[in-house]
């Protein structure tokens, strides 16, 4: 039964959607267990089934992809980030995605990157992971890939996945060695980023230790 006859291209969409999918899919869904597994899922849906077009928002405000558009939804999002207002600048960078037309690969992996970092200040450490992993993908630059591989660690580091935060803040220091920053910038974030590893390494050794502990 219908609870929404509201109109619209997303209540069109989602009908469509929702009529199309199986019980099968539903119980699939219902077993994964974070939010990126179940993008991931619906995303693979809506590629197999609809060729990646099941909808197209920027329809609902009358406009086509234009990049000048998507830069200045990028520069806003940027400037709510600098004053912590996370979800506006995660509306801002969302509607850059959506705006940006194809072909512009490297923008977009600039865009996902800094869409990650809110997404990190509002505790949805699983998507912003998939965004790090998307830009990532999308060849964002390697002399700044050290940002995203810290904000890895820090997303791990926070879902209590200590392995995994400290093999990305070892992967922070090595992609430091390859970055343009130099001088006191450079030797500060190794500094910070060594003691990170050292710290994890004797936590994780601990906890080992504590999990070996011969019973008597």
């Amino acid at each position: 039964m219908e609870i929404c006859e509201e109109s619209g291209f997303f209540h069109e969409d989602f009908s469509k959607f929702r009529s199309d999918i199986s019980d099968s899919d539903i119980r699939a869904f219902s077993q994964l267990e974070n939010d990126e597994q179940r993008v991931r899922f619906v995303h693979q849906i809506v590629e197999d089934r609809y060729g990646g077009k099941l909808w197209n928002p920027v329809r609902e405000i009358g406009i086509g992809k234009s990049l000048s558009k998507a830069l200045d939804a990028k520069e806003r999002g940027n400037s709510a980030f600098q004053y912590e207002k996370w979800q506006e600048s995660l509306r801002c960078y969302n509607d850059a995605c959506l705006l940006l037309p194809s072909k512009n690969d490297l923008e977009k992996a600039f865009i996902l990157a800094n869409r990650s970092a809110a997404l990190f200040h509002l505790n949805k450490f699983d998507l912003a992971l998939c965004d790090i992993e998307l830009s990532i993908q999308l060849n964002y630059p390697e002399n700044m890939r050290y940002k995203l591989m810290e904000r890895k660690a820090q997303c791990f580091a926070a879902l209590k996945d200590l392995p995994s935060a400290l093999k990305y803040y070892r992967e922070t220091f090595t992609a430091l060695h390859v970055s343009n920053l130099g001088g006191e910038m450079l030797e500060k974030l190794m500094k910070e980023t060594h003691k990170m590893i050292v710290s994890l390494d004797v936590h994780i050794a601990d906890v080992k230790k504590y999990l070996w502990a011969p019973c008597f």
